[in-house]
């Protein structure tokens, strides 16, 4: 996985700069022909070493989640890559039961790399040297915490957000949006902020998710109910670094409509 993640990144690094955009659906939402062709080196690698294993893939048409899948986002921040940023990665994630064991993410631009397998180990690196995985600081202040919320696409509409973010935002600092759900993954785990609140496909937290909980925080949606893995379509998520943190944050996230209370009010 390590590897395939790497082919997949580094082709794309190679191509940074001069890659066309092939499909732009608005609301920070892109997809480049690199996308699909680093899509293609990863599966090829896993594939060799995997021969029949259930692949779910961003950019591949059929998703049939089965309980046991490699999920891969070939390039997580795809405006970041379109536009010659840094922060973009390759990810992938193995699952069995619906669960999550092991995880990848690979950031070429900064040669970031974390790898996780359930009970067994985490590790985070820049280049050749080991990065510490920080944990929160006891007793936990919601004033001082920073929070990273990447806000974009219709279901962070502005009467939502007033409602729901406004108030967290006289509580908390929020940080940059760098439009990369791995990227705030990344940070998430070097301690640079104390959780992040999203929406996203699978593909963009499964090794999130297996990285939070190995760190010793908590992975769930906006309600505190466990993120639903056999879900292909985008849910909203939070990933803290403690359960204190969580705690802290569910009274404001959990006042957001769920799926079913938004197809009502429309």
């Amino acid at each position: 996985m390590v590897k395939a993640a790497k082919q997949g990144g580094n082709e794309a690094l190679a191509t940074q700069g001069f890659t066309p955009v092939v499909s732009d659906t608005g609301g920070g939402n892109l997809t480049t022909q690199q996308d699909h062709d680093s899509q293609a080196s990863i599966i090829k690698i896993l594939e060799e070493k995997l021969p029949g294993i259930n692949i779910l893939a961003e950019e591949k048409a059929a998703k049939n989640v089965t309980g046991n899948d490699l999920i891969i986002d070939p390039i997580d921040g795809s405006v970041n890559f379109a536009r010659g940023g840094r922060d973009w990665s390759s990810t992938i994630a193995y699952t069995e039961n619906n669960k999550v064991v092991i995880g990848v993410i690979w950031q070429p631009r900064t040669r970031t790399l974390a790898v996780g397998i359930r009970h067994t180990l985490l590790n985070l690196y820049e280049g050749e040297q080991a990065i510490d995985i920080k944990k929160p600081t006891s007793p936990f202040q919601l004033s001082s915490s920073v929070i990273q919320f990447p806000v974009s696409g219709g279901d962070f509409s502005d009467e939502v957000f007033d409602q729901v973010i406004t108030p967290l935002a006289k509580n908390v600092r929020f940080t940059r949006n760098i439009f990369c759900n791995t990227g705030s993954i990344l940070e998430l785990m070097m301690g640079l902020t104390d959780a992040f609140i999203g929406y996203g496909a699978i593909w963009d937290f499964a090794a999130g998710i297996l990285f939070t909980e190995m760190a010793g925080g908590v992975a769930c949606d906006f309600w505190g109910k466990p993120i639903d893995m056999t879900q292909i379509k985008p849910q909203r998520v939070i990933l803290a670094r403690s359960q204190e943190i969580l705690d802290a944050l569910l009274p404001f996230t959990s006042k957001w409509p769920t799926a079913e209370e938004l197809r009502q009010n429309n």
